[in-house]
């Protein structure tokens, strides 16, 4: 967000029925929405997106002029959704962690720039994290908007259905479609689509003035100080759904198998068993000082596996469902005349036998 000029904020969670009513979703929200009265009776809800609060504050800061455009403003926090089925962990919950980012651009083209801006930076992020997500055209549903896209994971637990066009590549929810049992392509008109379930992790909306005109939200023109509507848009990333999906779709079978960036750690050396020939051959002490090594040298911080009553293998079986991408073995090797260690991809299955310099060589070509 910072890379693309984004401000951090902070807006409250509990959001009074005035502000609802303004843009009229307190009636539309239906009973998606946490409503609640405090001792005088007053209605506030228990926010799932911000747009009300957002475009009030800028409402508020009558000084601005067009020179101060765009504005980007986003947070990270929990909001609230009364879902009919709470499910899958953290997939569909009633609290969530959300990143949400509004932007006010000046018009219509700018926002549009602002929008493929945004959605640029939302796909470098899941290329980040080594995630096969799919950016579809999606409908505005309540939050309403010109236009809105959705990016999403691919998966049999999603609940989104979405169409690939494999004439175009073009990927747009099934919502977009009347009728389905003659669907074509929304961009080239091919009857050629592939449908699959998703899971959504993140959405795109230009709302264009849908806000700012309900809030009065204006700015002064650079030339003629004449006080013009802005043009909006919203964008969410589902911070503790990207962890859940991350993990459902890049698992296999027991094993947890995270992206790197996201991974708790990203190795873990573990030590020989306690009393062993490793062990007594000094392999111990070597393998902690190599532990502290990688984490000076790799500025990464380094799990260290003491269980050394247990043995080697009972202690890897242990660590596959940790969902750490490398684990480094203090094994039989360790005590040769040219000790090496043992690196174990844990996604690939494949294991190499290093010295301590090649070890530190191949990981930092990997991390």
């Amino acid at each position: 967000m910072h890379s693309i000029g984004a401000q951090k904020i902070a807006m409250p969670s509990l959001v009074s029925k005035e502000l609802w009513d303004k843009s009229g979703r307190w009636s539309d929200s239906a009973e998606e929405l946490f409503r609640l009265k405090d001792r005088q009776k007053t209605d506030f809800c228990l926010a799932p997106t911000h747009e009300e609060v957002v475009t009030n504050l800028i409402a508020t800061a009558k000084h601005l002029t067009e020179i101060h455009l765009p504005i980007y403003l986003y947070q990270i926090t929990s909001k609230f959704r009364d879902e009919m089925k709470a499910k899958h962990g953290l997939l569909r919950g009633r609290e969530f962690v959300m990143k949400d980012l509004y932007t006010f651009d000046a018009n219509e083209s700018q926002a549009i720039k602002t929008y493929e801006k945004v959605c640029n930076s939302y796909e470098n992020i899941f290329k980040r994290l080594d995630l096969p997500v799919i950016k579809a055209r999606a409908s505005v549903g309540s939050i309403g908007g010109k236009y809105s896209d959705e990016f999403v994971l691919p998966s049999d637990l999603g609940e989104d259905e979405i169409y690939k066009c494999n004439a175009c590549q073009t990927a747009f929810n099934t919502e977009l479609v009347l009728n389905g049992s003659d669907a074509e392509c929304i961009s080239c008109k091919s009857n050629d689509l592939t449908k699959m379930n998703a899971i959504e992790v993140g959405h795109a909306f230009l709302l264009g003035n849908r806000y700012s005109a309900k809030f009065d939200a204006k700015y002064s023109s650079n030339d003629t100080n004449a006080k013009n509507i802005y043009e909006m848009g919203c964008y969410g990333l589902g911070v503790s759904r990207i962890l859940a999906a991350a993990v459902e779709v890049l698992s296999q079978n027991h094993t947890i198998c995270w992206p790197k960036a996201l991974a708790p750690f990203k190795l873990c050396v573990v030590l020989p068993k306690r009393g062993s020939k490793e062990d007594t051959g000094n392999g111990t002490v070597f393998g902690q000082q190599f532990a502290n090594c990688l984490s000076n040298v790799l500025n990464e911080d380094i799990l260290i596996d003491d269980r050394t009553t247990q043995t080697i293998g009972r202690r890897l079986t242990g660590l596959q469902t940790l969902g750490i991408p490398y684990t480094i073995i203090a094994g039989k090797q360790i005590t040769d005349e040219i000790p090496k260690f043992e690196i174990i991809d844990n996604q690939s299955k494949q294991n190499y036998f290093m010295t301590q310099l090649e070890c530190i060589q191949f990981l930092e070509n990997l991390l």
